[in-house]
């Protein structure tokens, strides 16, 4: 099956990983397509305007380093869902086209939905032929505090409408929830500083730009917690997943269950973080 990554890529350091780990393991030989998803950048330095150039920056920046084929990276939508040009040409959107029209198509989904709905709006009949790991989401314990919006999953939150468009439309999605399971993905600064210092030219990039975060320097961590999607691909046996309770998305962020559905929405239940981290750090010290 065709892959694709969809990634918010400098919103967090995690998406700097999960896409070197995409180019290093088996991954690689699948991967079709670095489809580059917006944010909102609340917490960083610069305006929304900057956000998919500087996605475009690190992109290059990643694959430059391992000797990869940037025609891979993808611009994507400026704008999220609803304040987005439906008409307008947008590369991202229009390779998801591409692939899932001729092809059965996995996309590796570690930011908000956006370039996946517009796609899916543009050409309905691509929703049969693909299928989504995305990371969103909280446990069952944080159902009752979707409704408020500052409780309400990042990736989800961002935006809502294009999540509903995708799970109302793609039958085969599984969930990571970021909270009480991709949150356990979480690397001691003397291990990560022993595992990737001076092994190569990413391990050296990655590493520089951690120890950078103003969270590692106060707390010497940083959950890495989109790395969890692509591991799942390649290694589902690390995770416990179960038929979702849920199906649908309210405009309020909700998850909730529509019987007249047919789609087979799936969620990791719990993970092995011991594994996980390991071949994060194997993969990327080849």
């Amino acid at each position: 099956m065709k892959v694709i990554l969809d990634t918010d890529l400098t919103n967090e350091i995690d998406d700097y990983f999960a896409l070197a780990y995409c180019l290093v393991s088996e991954i690689e030989k699948n991967l079709e397509a670095i489809t580059l998803e917006p944010y909102d950048p609340f917490w960083h330095d610069y305006n929304f305007n900057s956000v998919m150039e500087k996605n475009l920056i690190v992109s290059k920046e990643i694959l430059n380093i391992l000797n990869k084929n940037q025609n891979l990276i993808y611009e994507g939508s400026s704008e999220f869902f609803e304040k987005a040009d439906k008409n307008k040409d947008i590369a991202a959107v229009n390779k998801i086209i591409e692939l899932a029209s001729s092809s059965k198509v996995l996309i590796l989904a570690i930011g908000c939905l956006t370039n996946v709905a517009l796609a899916i709006t543009k050409n309905p009949s691509i929703a049969k032929n693909i299928t989504i790991y995305w990371l969103g989401g909280r446990s069952d314990n944080y159902q009752i505090k979707y409704s408020q919006n500052n409780h309400i999953e990042f990736n989800l939150r961002q935006d809502i409408k294009a999540a509903q468009i995708v799970f109302d439309n793609v039958e085969n999605i599984t969930m990571i929830y970021s909270k009480e399971v991709a949150s356990n993905i979480r690397i001691p600064l003397e291990i990560i500083k022993g595992k990737l210092k001076g092994t190569n030219r990413i391990c050296d990039y990655l590493l520089d730009n951690y120890l950078a975060l103003d969270l590692v320097k106060v707390t010497g961590c940083k959950t890495l917690y989109d790395i969890a999607i692509p591991i799942l691909y390649t290694h589902p046996e690390y995770f416990k997943i179960e038929l979702a309770k849920v199906n649908k998305i309210t405009d309020e962020g909700n998850y909730v269950f529509d019987s007249k559905k047919t789609s087979k929405v799936k969620y990791c239940l719990q993970l092995d973080n011991e594994k996980v981290i390991n071949e994060l750090l194997e993969m990327i010290n080849k």
